[in-house]
């Protein structure tokens, strides 16, 4: 069983609210999928790359006013702010403005001192890289200020009364790692065979979605090999809210309407819907050519080994832990890689059960920096037949812009 598809789910949310706040200030019309043409009538010819597509391009060819980060690929623009936002244990309207009514967000102005001086703090970290640790990104904004808007120049007061220095702590025993193919291969044969795992094309998940102050709601997933992804959250007074891509276009329907995704929205969804993708475990090997086993670690009272995988230097890597004893995937850290660090989010699996054959978790918790959400799922199929029509963005009924 692959286990991309749970990654990063609590972004649902703060996704649609996204969309719907740039969506207001442009039609839906420009981002909708032009209708099916009447019966008898020529087929269209296929659409055009969405002139929003931030593929291929760098910071400043996608974003306006961009200074410090020239040059850097425009989709790691928007996890480099969430990035500095949680070192800082800062929102946006820390460094940027809102104009209008109703107020938007003016992302390209610098009326705001704190956004001047986050870049001269960017110019800073960078030199102080160069200059001591031959570029590599030890010094980061979560060094120096760890969660505060002010960095800590102070050291803080003890908080009990002097006493003899207790005896030093002993050095561990030095304890031999198993090789990560060996790692790897009882988690492959634990969760029921790697090339059992490999045949599956479909997955439909169907439970319950937690964020924030418990607010529970229905969530069903579908997936289909290659690139096919849906999910529909149902709110408490029966609306939905859908997310999903044929592969082609990624849209959104909310209440308000139906619109296409663009830009980091419709990234993270071309991402999360790749089926083999390079957060799928068992394509590990070849989308992270390094690999090592770095020691060991407690997950909830269990000792698991941890795995680290690197794709390139400085790009993104994953530790993986693997439980010691019966070699299930306990968790997964992933680090994406900004101009200003490596920015983590991580998924903890629990609650394995065998689906046909393949042990898969039930109950999995995402946490990122922006807050943390649980999935817990009553009902999982695997190779279930899907029809590719239900992941084509819908239309709006007419009378709807």
């Amino acid at each position: 069983m692959t286990l991309k598809h749970f990654r990063l789910y609590f972004l649902f949310a703060l996704a649609a609210a996204l969309i719907l706040h740039i969506a207001a200030a442009r039609t839906f019309a420009a981002q909708r999928e032009p209708a099916p043409p009447p019966h008898g009538a020529p087929a269209r010819p296929p659409m055009p790359a969405h002139p929003m597509s931030m593929e291929g391009k760098t910071a400043e060819q996608y974003y306006k006013n961009i200074k410090v980060f020239k040059g850097v690929p425009a989709s790691q623009i928007i996890p480099a702010m969430h990035f500095i936002a949680a070192s800082l244990g800062v929102r946006c309207t820390f460094c940027h403005v809102m104009t209008g009514n109703p107020p938007r967000f003016d992302f390209a102005k610098d009326d705001k001192r704190t956004k001047r001086t986050a870049r001269k703090m960017v110019l800073m970290m960078r030199s102080i890289n160069n200059n001591n640790f031959h570029g590599r990104m030890v010094v980061t904004c979560a060094t120096c200020h760890n969660g505060h808007p002010h960095p800590q120049a102070v050291p803080a007061l003890a908080t009990a009364s002097f006493g003899p220095p207790g005896p030093p702590p002993g050095r561990p025993a030095f304890q031999m790692m198993p090789m990560p193919p060996k790692v790897l291969g009882a988690y492959y044969q634990v969760i029921g065979g790697a090339d059992v795992a490999r045949k599956i094309t479909t997955r439909v998940l169907k439970g319950t979605m937690t964020m924030g102050l418990n607010r529970a709601a229905p969530v069903e997933i579908y997936e289909k090999a290659p690139d096919n992804f849906l999910a529909v959250v149902t709110f408490p007074n029966g609306r939905t809210m859908d997310r999903g891509t044929n592969g082609r276009v990624a849209w959104m329907s909310t209440p308000r309407g139906v619109m296409r995704a663009f830009g980091p929205e419709a990234e993270g969804m071309k991402q999360q819907a790749d089926f083999y993708g390079n957060l799928d475990v068992l394509n590990l090997k070849q989308n992270y050519p390094r690999m090592r086993v770095r020691g060991t670690e407690k997950i909830g009272g269990r000792e698991a080994y941890i795995l680290e995988a690197h794709a390139a230097t400085g790009g993104a890597f994953e530790r993986l832990y693997f439980d010691k004893e019966n070699g299930l995937l306990l968790r997964v850290v992933h680090f994406t890689p900004t101009p200003v660090g490596h920015l983590p989010d991580q998924t903890d699996f629990s609650d394995y059960r065998e689906v046909n054959g393949i042990k898969v978790p039930f109950h999995v918790v995402i946490s990122s920096t922006e807050g943390a959400t649980t999935e817990t799922f009553t009902h999982v199929t695997l190779n279930t037949p899907i029809e590719d029509s239900k992941f084509a963005m819908p239309h709006n009924p007419p009378g709807q812009p």
